[in-house]
Order: C-alpha cells, then structure tokens, then sequence
C-alpha cells in the first residue's frame, strides 16, 4: 500500500504512519533499532516527496497482567516514536496514550467492545471510529497550529518588509 502513497503524494498532503503491532514481534524490529530505522526511512522518503508526515503512536492493545493491572506491550515503540519525532522535526499524535488511559478507566472487559471479538489488538468498526476520531480532531488541531505559524510568519515577514 505504501507505494500507492508514494505515487500518488502531492506536496503538502499530510501522510501519518502508525504501526508497531506486529514489529513489536520481530527481534530486528524492536523500538530502538529496526523500528526507528523505519520510522526515519519513511519520514525522508515522504519529505523528498514534498509530503508532510506525521507520526501516530501505536494503538495501545487491551493486554492485563494476572494481577489485574494494566501490560503496556507497546509502550517501547511509543516512546521510539516521540523519539523520532523530536529527532525529525515531525509532529506526534499520541493515539497510544489516548487509547491506553480509555482502556485502563473502563478496564478490560468493558473495552473488548473496541475489539474483535477474542482480539485484543485489532479494533472493530466501534473501536475503528472512536479512534479515527481522536486522530482526527488532534489532526484539526495541528493544522490549526500549522497555519498559525504561516501566519504568524507571513505577518513578521510584512512588518520588516521596505515599504
């Protein structure tokens, strides 16, 4: 799928990547080797496209320890995540986060409903559409912010401009 992105990108389109699922699995995937290596890989390709990417922390999975308390799988590939962001420049949108601290408050067997029966990791069209929509009103807002920095800078640019 990713080629399709890449053929069919035009500058300025945003492209967000999120994964980390199944890397997590992989011993040449892990947080601070592979997967940055990758994270990184996209972010230039898509740069020297004249896209904008943005990264999205991995969706946290509905995953308990036997003591009841919560097993953060994929909180390794989130922080390699903000980590690549800061190294890049790239915004972070931290869906991980979100989806963590809904499935802690509601616990786990009230957030099975997000998923796939039997499935701790892939969300139904429920849990599809409620994180989607986290996504897309941090999207919102950094576009808001985005076009306030233009502003801001277009407005500097006038102001020492030689009548």
């Amino acid at each position: 799928h990713y080629d399709i992105v890449k053929k069919d990108i035009r500058p300025g389109d945003f492209c967000l990547f999120q994964f980390g699922h199944n890397d997590q699995k992989l011993a040449h995937l892990q947080a601070q080797t592979g997967y940055k290596e990758n994270l990184m890989n996209y972010v230039n390709e898509i740069r020297g496209l004249c896209g904008v990417p943005i990264l999205v922390t991995p969706l946290a999975r509905n995953t308990w320890k036997d003591d009841g308390t919560y097993n953060d799988l994929l909180a390794e590939h989130a922080q390699a995540v903000f980590e690549v962001g800061e190294e890049t420049g790239v915004p972070v949108i931290d869906l991980h986060k979100y989806a963590a601290d809904l499935i802690k408050k509601n616990g786990k067997e009230a957030s099975r409903v997000y998923f796939h029966p039997g499935d701790m990791t892939h969300t139904n069209e429920y849990g599809s559409f409620l994180f989607a929509h986290f996504i897309a009103r941090e999207l919102s807002i950094l576009s808001l912010s985005r076009l306030m920095c233009r502003m801001k800078m277009i407005s500097h640019q006038m102001s020492i401009q030689p009548f």
